[in-house]
């Protein structure tokens, strides 16, 4: 049975679209549509119907999903073992970062998973959370950090822990707590998230309130270390992760105000390798490094050992990114609602495939 047809299933599976999947797979619709003729007249069963609203499984298509998932997974399982036994070193698994290594504890992993065997080697991607995501769909990313909860049903998310957020705002102005009236705070400098959907831009909504559309927007810029240093430089006032602005703060350039908002953080993958053994290998050093930190509603993944080293950093572009909402305090001084779950997500015990 080619390998092709169950792809190609899986990827319409999750986008419910023909031409979504097809260009996951960087080919044309009609491949995709005759991949699944082709595994459909092999199986002897209709996968899919056609209506107005896309691809929709039927239920032989929907008790197939879970055993072709696990087929993908057991070739991405034979394929290493193969290459193994010719003595050729496991294949590289990009890990993409939407914050500094120290923040996410990457040292630590490294630490704890480096001498494991087999070794797998891991490239670590500074990005954002909403290009993680991205990049997790079409395959350029095998796991990534990421604010917020997921929004795709082809990818999973574990909940690691709750950051706080703060806006950030130059030394030398007058002002030590946030102003309670959201056109006091829509009035201030804004150094504006420029990824739209961001979940640090969204958060900016739970700030302002109904204020938001008439926003004092100086700059719109991406990255928290952009944000940052604007701040820094007086340009105006910006929404940090606590911890980073607080990094800044000493020589009193730039300081942190109160309310707080929060916003999860998590680590994201794709739900067809939930069962593949280097995910499950990566997943268990970070539940490791982050144990007792994380909130309910985690999830974990099971598989064979194998064994992770760390070999190399590289840059593309820092900062929050993302595309979900996130927990706060609202304009009034109230607690946000946190995020409902959504489809990404899958409770505890276990990753379902």
């Amino acid at each position: 049975m080619e390998f092709n047809g169950i792809r190609s299933f899986l990827l319409v599976a999750e986008e419910g679209n023909l031409t979504r999947a097809a260009a996951r797979r960087h080919t044309t619709p009609s491949a995709v549509s005759a991949h699944l003729k082709q595994l459909e007249d092999r199986l002897g069963v209709i996968l899919f119907e056609r209506s107005p609203r896309g691809m929709i499984l039927t239920l032989a298509g929907q008790q197939l999903v879970g055993p072709a998932r696990r087929v993908m997974a057991a070739r991405r399982e034979l394929m290493d073992a193969a290459a193994a036994l010719r003595g050729v070193s496991a294949r590289t698994m990009r890990l993409g970062l939407n914050a500094p290594p120290e923040h996410l504890r990457i040292g630590d992993l490294i630490r704890l998973v480096a001498h494991d065997d087999p070794p797998l080697v891991v490239q670590l991607v500074s990005s954002m959370s909403e290009r993680i995501l991205e990049d997790l769909l079409h395959e350029r990313l095998d796991a990534g950090f990421i604010y917020g909860p997921v929004n795709s049903p082809g990818l999973v998310r574990r909940q690691l822990a709750m950051r706080r957020l703060r806006v950030a705002v130059p030394g030398d102005m007058d002002l030590d707590l946030l102003p309670d009236s959201p056109a006091a705070r829509a009035a201030l400098p804004w150094i504006w998230p420029g990824v739209a959907g961001c979940p640090f831009r969204l958060v900016m909504a739970d700030i302002l309130g109904p204020a938001e559309a008439d926003a004092n927007i100086v700059t719109r810029i991406d990255g928290e270390e952009s944000i940052r240093a604007l701040v820094r430089a007086g340009m105006g006032v910006g929404l940090l992760e606590e911890r980073y602005g607080q990094e800044a703060a000493g020589d009193g350039r730039l300081k942190l105000l109160d309310p707080f908002w929060e916003i999860e953080l998590g680590l994201a993958f794709r739900r067809d390798r939930t069962e593949d053994p280097a995910i499950a290998a990566l997943v268990r050093g970070i539940d490791a490094v982050w144990s007792g930190t994380r909130g309910a509603g985690t999830e974990s993944a099971a598989g064979r050992s194998s064994g992770v080293a760390v070999t190399a950093l590289e840059h593309r572009v820092p900062g929050p990114g993302g595309a979900v909402p996130a927990r706060g305090n609202a304009p009034d001084g109230s607690p946000g609602q946190r995020p409902a779950e959504n489809a990404g997500e899958v409770p505890d015990p276990g990753i379902q495939p």
